[in-house]
């Protein structure tokens, strides 16, 4: 019996798989976690060239490819850190997770130069 969940899964993965056939992947920079967060894990793989300068990130539910996108390979660790955000994102179909991640760290920040600090 074919249900929609069932259906939507096939989607997800056929799509997913056509992105990230397009790269060739040099090596694995992480995977995990061991334990699944709530049945997410995420893989992350550093690409051989031209797309040396980015890193294939690809999201997976109980075991199922559901989304991959590619990311500064610089920034790669960001996704791990910031892991369980981009599950709370994915429950609550937000991108808050993957804005966190992304965030370069100064964008918003207020920045005192020495001849203001007087």
């Amino acid at each position: 019996m074919v249900t929609q969940k069932t259906k939507k899964n096939e989607q997800l993965k056929s799509s997913a798989q056509t992105v990230g056939s397009a790269y060739k992947v040099d090596k694995i920079a992480f995977e995990g976690p061991k334990t699944p967060d709530r049945g997410y894990t995420v893989r992350a793989s550093y690409l051989k060239k031209p797309h040396s300068g980015d890193a294939l990130i690809e999201i997976f539910k109980d075991g199922i490819l559901i989304r991959n996108f590619l990311f500064p390979s610089y920034k790669v660790w960001n996704i791990a850190a910031h892991f369980q955000d981009i599950v709370d994102g994915e429950i609550e179909n937000s991108v808050k997770g993957y804005e966190m991640a992304a965030w370069d760290g100064i964008s918003n920040a207020v920045i005192i130069l020495p001849e203001q600090a007087e």
